[in-house]
């Protein structure tokens, strides 16, 4: 038995054409990348914007990008990979990136061309690669060490190689749903009284014994112990080894104390009782990865016991103690060293909190996930498209609410990283949760319109009709932000908020409220917007080929980049439409109140 892909077999027959017959390499392939990439729920859309294999591949059957990393996905659906065919995918991999940085991509199928093309460009100036496997076959620890050994001493370490076997996926795939909340009451076990650091009331350092942590994970592991922390437990494999190895090794696990940097405990408050420290209203804060890997141990226990070093931090006032301000503080400190998300260090922020306790109150509900891996309250009663994140909505507000659709996706770290931005976005404004609900909503149509759009194009594009299909779709793909913003635009002309592109008032702060599309109660509402989308794709396509030589663009992708694009270009476009193209718009735009 390998990996299950019933769930994407009906996702992946509406854009994949294998002459009848859809492979299980192929489900295996889309199947890993939507657990590792998408909260396995990919849609046909990413499918047909990102999945390469084929001949002509250049050993790369999926690519996924985030702003920081591109990811280059070969799957393997057989149970009886070896370490040679390993090394041989990677090698061919390698080779496939040196000739698109050397310009040879000629001998390369078209769709990967186009999406590594596009992909790359949507990568930030350090342009970081990295190599996925996936894999059926499951390996031991040994197996994986001499696998990455291999790879090194073969290829060198230009590029990160990850390897995710069968146990990895379907431990990944079953932990995406998990939920937790504040551990109301726990306790640690350390060496001896007697050996605390204190710092007056705020605080401690002790050494905590390994099997008492266990059962805390145990208890309390999907339900709150990591609550606090910036993120949950991210499974990192080589790292995860290197704690395996020295839990089970005897000789070494004495010296873990010694090879570890411990954990931090946030806390309301604490009592010291002898040889026991009890917690109250309390989670790790940093070392979530050393306390699953403990948690997780077969080798832990009280006749295997061992120590390590622990800070114990509370809040010593009231106001430290609302919203946990104090503990957020510390817990973004601790791990502001990490290789974490600037949106990470803003998950536990009292405007975030805020944001989502509201969208979840409206009366037109959003589930926001303010932090990885912790799903808001009650989400499951509300439609998969009110699920977001507040990656995602962030993203939809400044590209669309304030007309930044350029940075919002070519740079969208930036949203939490930049204060200006953020305060922008999330701190400054008083959001209309209506608004905010009608924008996902929106964007959730755009991407039914891409499915749909993906599910009808030709499989050759031989003749020029053709080709503008592929062409239009590329753009609507990529411009996705663009469409939405312009639409937001458009709605804004309509209220006399702005008068053109040159307006002042474009680029202030968030000027809609209320619902401006879910009042609207004739039943042609999806036709008519799907009619919009089509004609606002048709015109920045039009717009991208008058002016990709001048721009000097490499891609779709590389068109949406700035922000000045959209300004000077597509919304000047809209602007001048001709009068019978101008009265079809604002026919169309009847859908919007």
């Amino acid at each position: 038995m390998g990996l299950d892909v019933s769930s994407i077999k009906p996702i992946a027959e509406q854009v994949i054409s294998t002459k009848g017959k859809l492979t299980y390499e192929y489900l295996f392939t889309i199947k890993a990348a939507s657990i590792l990439f998408y909260k396995n729920s990919i849609s046909s859309s990413d499918i047909k914007s990102n999945f390469t294999d084929g001949a002509n591949d250049g050993g790369i059957d999926f690519i996924y990008t985030d702003s920081s990393t591109m990811y280059l996905i070969q799957g393997k659906s057989t149970d009886k990979l070896t370490s040679k065919d390993i090394l041989a995918e990677v090698t061919t991999i390698k080779k496939t990136i040196k000739d698109f940085d050397d310009d040879r991509e000629g001998r390369y199928s078209k769709q990967l061309i186009q999406t590594y093309r596009n992909s790359y460009d949507l990568l930030d100036d350090n342009k970081n690669i990295e190599i996925v496997i996936v894999t059926n076959t499951t390996f031991d620890k040994d197996t994986l060490n001499k696998i990455s050994l291999d790879i090194e001493q073969a290829i060198g370490v230009d590029y990160k190689v990850v390897i995710y076997d069968l146990r990895s996926l379907e431990e990944l795939e079953a932990s995406i749903n998990t939920n937790s909340e504040l551990v109301p009451q726990g306790e640690i076990e350390i060496d001896k009284a007697s050996n605390l650091l204190m710092y007056d009331e705020g605080g401690f350092i002790v050494n905590v014994k390994a099997s008492s942590l266990k059962r805390l994970y145990q208890k309390f592991g999907k339900q709150g112990l990591f609550s606090y922390n910036l993120r949950e437990y991210i499974k990192q494999q080589s790292v995860d080894d290197a704690i395996k190895a020295t839990i089970n090794d005897p000789k070494e696990r004495i010296n873990f104390w010694y090879f570890n940097n411990g954990i931090t405990i946030g806390c309301e408050d604490y009592i010291i009782d002898g040889n026991k420290i009890k917690l109250y209203g309390f989670s790790i804060i940093n070392g979530a990865q050393t306390t699953t890997k403990i948690g997780e141990s077969s080798q832990v226990s009280q006749n295997t016991d061992f120590y390590l070093s622990c800070k114990v931090i509370k809040a010593l006032s009231e106001d430290d103690k609302i919203e946990g301000r104090f503990i957020q503080k510390v817990s973004e400190a601790s791990n502001s060293q990490k290789p974490i998300k600037p949106r990470d260090l803003k998950a536990n922020a009292p405007e975030q909190q805020l944001l989502q306790d509201k969208a979840l109150r409206n009366a037109n509900k959003l589930a926001i996930e303010i932090k990885r891996g912790v799903k808001p309250k009650n989400q499951i009663r509300l439609d998969k498209w009110q699920r977001v994140t507040n990656e995602y909505l962030g993203q939809l507000i400044y590209a669309a609410l304030l007309q930044h659709p350029g940075t919002a996706r070519s740079n969208k770290k930036v949203l939490f990283s930049s204060n200006k931005i953020y305060n922008r976005i999330f701190k400054n404004i008083k959001h209309d949760y209506d608004t905010l609900y009608d924008l996902v909503k929106l964007a959730d149509l755009y991407k039914e319109y891409l499915n749909r759009k993906a599910n009808n194009l030709p499989d050759n594009i031989d003749d020029i009709n053709a080709q503008n299909r592929h062409e239009e779709y590329g753009i609507a793909d990529n411009g996705k932000l663009a469409v939405i913003a312009t639409i937001l635009y458009l709605l804004k002309k309509k209220r006399g908020i702005v008068i053109d592109a040159s307006d002042k008032s474009l680029l202030c702060d968030n000027n809609i409220s209320g619902l401006f599309m879910s009042s609207y109660r004739a039943d042609d509402f999806e036709k008519r917007l799907f009619e919009l989308f089509d004609l606002i794709v048709e015109t920045i396509t039009v717009c991208y080929n008058l002016n990709k030589v001048a721009l000097k663009v490499t891609s779709y992708s590389n068109f949406f980049k700035t922000d000045k694009v959209y300004y000077d270009i597509i919304l000047v476009a809209f602007d001048n439409l001709r009068d019978r193209t101008k009265k079809e718009l604002e026919d169309l735009m009847i859908i919007f109140t």
